[in-house]
C-alpha cells in the first residue's frame, strides 16, 4: 500500500490526498512523468497482496479500522485508475 501511496502522490489528482501532509516532500520523491505502466503496476500490486476475500480483511477486530483502510485503497486506485489508462501524468 505503501509503494502505490507514493505513485498516486507523483500524480496531479493525488496531491489532494490528506495523508501526505505529513511528508511534503513525497510529490519529488518519483521522476516525472513517469509511464502509465507504474500506475497500472501499483494497482495491481493493491489487488494481488490486498485481495478483497484475503487474510488481511479478515484478520480486523475493528469493522471501522477495516472500512478506513478500505477508503484509504479506494482513493488510491481513483487516483491511479485514469493514469494508468494513459490520462494525465
Amino acid at each position: 500500500m505503501a509503494a502505490a501511496a507514493v505513485v498516486a502522490a507523483n500524480v496531479p489528482a493525488g496531491r489532494s490526498l490528506a495523508w501526505k501532509e505529513g511528508y511534503p516532500s513525497i510529490t519529488e520523491w518519483l521522476s516525472k512523468p513517469f509511464t502509465s505502466p507504474l500506475a497500472s503496476s501499483a494497482i495491481q500490486a493493491l489487488e494481488l497482496v490486498l485481495p478483497a476475500d484475503g487474510w488481511f480483511w479478515k484478520s480486523w477486530v475493528d469493522a471501522g479500522e477495516r472500512e478506513e483502510d478500505q477508503t484509504t485503497i479506494d482513493s488510491l486506485i481513483a487516483v491511479l485508475r485514469p493514469v494508468s489508462e494513459g490520462e494525465s501524468r
